[in-house]
């Protein structure tokens, strides 16, 4: 679609003919989670059409995608520290002083301080901690949930992800292939046991 839709403008095509290419672009585009790419064609479709509700509604969406901050906080504010802080640590690999970034992995760390009147639950924790990096504890968390419900799926799978990350494949092994006893159509425990 997209080089349809350059193709037709070269020619001089109808600006409708051209608009419909962008569009069914920009749509292809979102499907395929292909977010920048989307993003240049809605971009080309407001070029050829100013007033395009649709056009501007996905690139307001899309912004949420494409920058990781903004997803981080609109996450931290719906209280999924886990969320937030793998938007946190993906904007500081890339960009390892940004002080918006920093603040918030220091927002999300200040959540689980034990002076917190709302203390995440052991799960969120054990997430954020994945997240960041520290695995001890997030396995810690994990297997705290563990201790009082061995069918936890997202337990299992929070701990069957940090042995994988820890090299330990065997652990990691066990606890895909719990999850797959319990319910055999979670698909990311399949995938994370291919890979392990």
């Amino acid at each position: 679609y997209t080089w349809l839709a350059r193709l037709y403008r070269m020619e001089g095509a109808s600006t409708d003919t051209a608009l419909s290419c962008w569009q069914r672009a920009a749509e292809a585009y979102e499907n395929c989670g292909m977010h920048a790419e989307a993003r240049t064609a809605w971009k080309a479709v407001l070029e050829l059409k100013p007033v395009h509700p649709k056009a501007a509604e996905s690139l307001h969406q899309l912004q949420f995608l494409l920058d990781p901050l903004s997803t981080a906080r609109t996450l931290l504010a719906l209280g999924d520290l886990g969320g937030a802080a793998r938007e946190i640590v993906r904007r500081l690999a890339r960009h390892p002083e940004d002080g918006q970034a920093l603040e918030l992995r220091s927002q999300c760390l200040r959540a689980l301080e034990p002076g917190n009147p709302h203390p995440p639950d052991p799960l969120t924790i054990g997430q954020l901690y994945f997240e960041l990096g520290r695995y001890a504890e997030a396995e810690l968390e994990f297997r705290t949930i563990l201790r009082k419900d061995l069918s936890h799926l997202s337990a299992l799978f929070g701990l069957g992800r940090v042995c994988q990350a820890s090299g330990n494949w065997r652990e990691a092994a066990l606890c895909f292939r719990r999850i797959q006893s319990i319910d055999p159509t979670h698909w990311m425990a399949c995938e994370h046991l291919a890979e392990v």
